[in-house]
């Protein structure tokens, strides 16, 4: 599979790496860079204990929404359970933004 980034995507995305390192952010930027490199899906999807599956959707989800679509899609979301039932509503903007997505809010 072919990803040929242009040289702007390339150093947004190393920024969002460098955001992004120790988090969940971290790995579909990573995946970006690596085929950009040339790599072969399953080398990646073995190296980074990835499904190849999950491979092909990061890069469907970067060619269909661009870089910024793809860096704000992956982000993670909050999917643990709640203490109480009716706590209500979570706030706007909860959980807190990770500092991953940050570049491609512009």
């Amino acid at each position: 599979m072919e990803v040929q980034l242009s040289d702007t995507e390339r150093q947004l995305l190393r920024q969002a790496q460098r955001a992004c390192r120790g988090k969940a952010g971290y790995v579909p930027v990573t995946v970006l860079l690596m085929l950009d490199r040339g790599r072969a899906v399953a080398a990646i999807a073995e190296d980074l204990g990835l499904d190849e599956a999950t491979l092909y959707r990061y890069v469907q989800t970067y060619r269909l929404k661009g870089l910024a679509g793809y860096l704000h899609a992956e982000q993670p979301g909050y999917w643990g359970r709640r203490s109480t039932p009716t706590a209500g509503p979570l706030p706007t903007g909860w959980p807190p933004a990770t500092g991953c997505a940050t570049l491609s809010r512009g």
